[in-house]
């Protein structure tokens, strides 16, 4: 899942994205960037995304769980391709939740 907040359309040239709890938005903009990406693993970012939609900053928010999925995978066959004796296999995370609401199909 990934939540685009503000107009969706803004052409950006500079992106901050951070991982994890290393996602400030006030610093991305403060470097000069014109949209930032975070994840949602905290409710911590309520108010930082909602400030910053209100500065026009747009934010891309990426489930916590879907930004790390890449990196399990990788890991998986890491394992599997270069530790012998040991297997790994890779469970997909899937949608912990689902949107409801007006603007749920966006």
């Amino acid at each position: 899942m990934v939540q685009v907040i503000g107009g969706g359309s803004r052409q950006v040239g500079r992106i901050g994205i951070g991982t994890g709890c290393a996602c400030d938005i006030p610093t991305f903009e403060q470097m000069g960037c014109d949209c930032s990406i975070v994840s949602d693993d905290g409710s911590c970012y309520w108010a930082g995304i909602q400030r910053a939609d209100g500065r026009g900053h747009p934010i891309i928010r990426v489930n916590h769980g879907t930004s790390e999925e890449p990196g399990m995978v990788s890991m998986t066959r890491y394992i599997n391709d270069h530790l012998e004796g040991l297997s790994a296999q890779f469970v997909p995370h899937g949608s912990s939740f689902r949107l409801v609401g007006a603007n749920a199909d966006r």
